[in-house]
């Protein structure tokens, strides 16, 4: 349908498309969505695969959550139970992801925190967030706040060449040419 709004709880798993779709209850199961407009406003239950163009992200997901998209966000206060991957143009992650995060796209904004691997290939990437297990990142410019903390190892390449990632990190840094991201060739 154009407009789909979920308002009641759906103890099962939940498979839409729509133009804009709006999750209000939870979802005890798989989620899998399709749309232009998708906000979810109610605990997934497990798994959940998304595709759309605006996608926001307000509350908890308790399995794995798989994105691809024009724009993803992910607020503050939630919590990604297990892993998550994105292919997206701009993405702001803020909230905690207990699994591992991958990440491929355009201008990414991480603010939040990994508790496992973190592996981000951007055009622009900005961090400040904290990650506990091993970093790789890569992107064209790599732009970092004051309250980045990487607790692991991190290897890295930016266009810049050498930052100072080591003022944020307890493990060791690697500058790795082999991780050049080539944003030709992907379409965001």
């Amino acid at each position: 349908g154009a407009t789909l709004t979920i308002d009641a709880n759906v103890t099962g798993d939940l498979t839409a498309a729509g133009q804009y779709i709006t999750v209000n209850d939870s979802i005890g199961e798989d989620v899998i969505l399709a749309g232009s407009d998708i906000l979810i406003n109610g605990v997934l239950g497990d798994d959940v695969k998304i595709a759309g163009s605006d996608i926001r992200i307000l509350k908890n997901v308790h399995g794995d959550l798989i994105v691809a998209g024009a724009f993803v966000q992910i607020n503050s206060d939630v919590v990604i139970e297990e892993d998550l991957v994105i292919f997206a143009g701009p993405v702001i992650i803020d909230g905690t992801v207990n699994g591992d995060v991958k990440v491929t796209g355009g201008n990414i904004t991480f603010n939040g925190v990994a508790q496992q691997d973190l592996q981000i290939r951007a055009d622009e990437l900005t961090l400040n967030g904290s990650v506990y297990g091993p970093a790789t990142i890569s992107g064209e410019k790599i732009m970092v706040g004051e309250d980045l903390a990487f607790k692991g190892d991190v290897t890295y390449w930016t266009e810049e060449g050498k930052i100072d990632l080591e003022s944020y990190t307890e493990g060791t840094v690697r500058f790795d040419e082999a991780q050049e991201f080539d944003q030709q060739g992907v379409d965001l």
